[in-house]
């Protein structure tokens, strides 16, 4: 008898729970989980312009072009990396310190560019003249006495005239240079390792570094 009681009670419990788990069924739950991609650098693309375009984004942002062409002054406040021929066309002004070109031996009478601005030029043998582009801000350049001169003097000529200033020196003493024509390094005195900087602030050249190791041989004089 009580081992028929003892069955019955099971019965019991197991039709209680089914019941139970058919009148309250277990809930479903959704968990969803949300990862955030890290953001991609910001690309712009530089649409063609007509009037001229600053790019001055900074921080982590790039500015890409792909085929556009820019008919108007195009300004970059950062580095400028160019990838692949590129075609430049008409003068480029270069900000200072924004290239450094291979140094270059001159021989005979140079007229410089804009382009060349950042280049170091060496001078030995016959003396020459070498006329500065127009001025633009930014442009810079450097001479070196890099051999003996064998005759006439290595002359740096303004080609406005009068828009040279500033001070060179001269065997440690100072040479006052005011609205002057041209820079000269004098023959028959030059010592290896002269040299002379020159900066345009976009109205005039501003004298930079200088050094020469003899007195009065290095000039700067307004012929005109």
């Amino acid at each position: 008898m009580k081992a028929l009681q003892d069955n019955l009670s099971l019965i019991i419990v197991g039709l209680i729970i089914v019941l139970a788990v058919y009148l309250f069924p277990t809930p479903n739950i959704d968990v969803d989980v949300n990862v955030e991609a890290p953001p991609a650098p910001t690309t712009q693309m530089c649409q063609s312009d007509e009037g001229g375009q600053d790019f001055t984004g900074g921080g982590t942002s790039n500015y890409t072009s792909t085929n556009n062409a820019f008919t108007g002054a195009v300004s970059m406040a950062s580095t400028l990396s160019v990838t692949g021929a590129t075609t430049l066309s008409g003068e480029v002004t270069m900000k200072e310190g924004s290239q450094v070109l291979a140094p270059t031996n001159i021989y005979s009478t140079t007229t410089l560019t804009a382009a060349l601005s950042g280049t170091t030029y060496y001078l030995s043998a016959s003396g020459t003249t070498i006329t500065l582009p127009a001025v633009a801000e930014g442009l810079n350049f450097r001479f070196a006495i890099n051999g003996a001169a064998d005759s006439g003097n290595f002359i740096i000529d303004s080609s406005e005239g009068d828009n040279i200033n500033g001070t060179l020196s001269v065997n440690n003493a100072d040479v006052a240079c005011s609205g002057e024509d041209q820079i000269n390094f004098v023959t028959d005195g030059e010592t290896i390792g002269d040299y002379v900087e020159l900066r345009s602030d976009g109205t005039q050249w501003l004298i930079g570094d200088s050094g020469t190791e003899t007195a009065a041989k290095m000039t700067c004089t307004d012929p005109s």
